[in-house]
């Protein structure tokens, strides 16, 4: 069996992919599913009407400094719901309404930074604090915190079935691959064996993530085998000369690796050197 040299860059590629599933222990345990993250809009709407009905009218006829200028907190307050409702109508399981949460939550910070200079003595500064609670937990379904930073940062989320339809297209790309695999000759009988059944074990893990995120159950431990299988295929590559359509075949099946790395906040540690 031919075998290539090793170089430092590939070394590299190959410790961030075998990290990677460390990683997701960490950051994509915390996944929810999107019927979660519809509880958790469902409680915001809930606690900002409860803040709402405990502020006197001496607040609400406050004013605050926000990007559409000077408005009353009344008339914020009330923007506000229109938006919190705006994300709750268009989150669906194809649609993550990313840009209606960051609408949501840079609105929110504005507001929390209003509460904080009222102090403590408002009254509502209890019901803001349990509202803001619900706030830093949408803020974790999208990948970021509450209160949102000034500038910099994102607000995004990969729902269930965009996660699943990568899964999907992972498994269909992975299938040209291992079909492909007998047409190199250079490579040994027992090498060619190894790889195409890592190559249907990979196939049929991504057909597992797919089947439980689109029934929206969680998914993270099968996540961190299908990046476990993903890594095994990339030593095997950064190992082996094979022909530049099977190389082509296998890059195809990691360009939806981005997609679900997204959807569970993958993010790969920095090499060290």
């Amino acid at each position: 069996m031919k075998r290539t040299t090793l170089t430092h860059g590939v070394i590299v590629a190959i410790a961030t992919c075998v990290l990677a599933g460390p990683a997701l222990a960490r950051q994509g345990e915390n996944r929810l599913t999107d019927k979660a993250v519809l509880q958790i809009i469902d409680s915001v709407e809930k606690a900002r009407n409860t803040f709402e009905s405990k502020i006197d009218d001496k607040v609400k006829s406050s004013i605050l400094r926000s990007p559409r200028g000077e408005l009353r907190v009344d008339a914020y307050l009330d923007d506000l719901e229109t938006n919190v409702k705006n994300l709750k109508s268009r989150f669906d399981k194809t649609y993550a309404a990313s840009s209606e949460a960051e609408t949501v939550l840079r609105q929110a910070t504005i507001m929390d930074g209003f509460v904080k200079n009222f102090g403590q003595e408002m009254k509502g500064a209890s019901e803001w604090d349990a509202l803001a609670i619900e706030l830093r937990r949408l803020a974790g379904a999208y990948s970021t915190t509450f209160p949102l930073a000034p500038t910099g940062g994102s607000v995004r989320r990969i729902n269930d079935a965009e996660a699943g339809a990568a899964a999907d297209d992972m498994k269909r790309h992975a299938k040209k691959m291992r079909d492909s695999i007998d047409a190199n000759a250079a490579l040994s009988k027992e090498a060619r064996d190894s790889i195409k059944a890592n190559l249907h074990s990979l196939e049929e893990q991504a057909d597992l993530v797919k089947s439980r995120m689109n029934s929206g159950q969680p998914a993270s431990a099968e996540m961190r085998k299908l990046l476990d299988q993903i890594s095994a295929v990339d030593k095997f590559m950064a190992a082996n000369k094979v022909m530049p359509a099977t190389q082509a075949a296998w890059q195809e099946a990691r360009v939806p690796l981005d997609k679900l790395k997204q959807a569970y906040d993958v993010k790969a540690p920095v090499p060290q050197p």
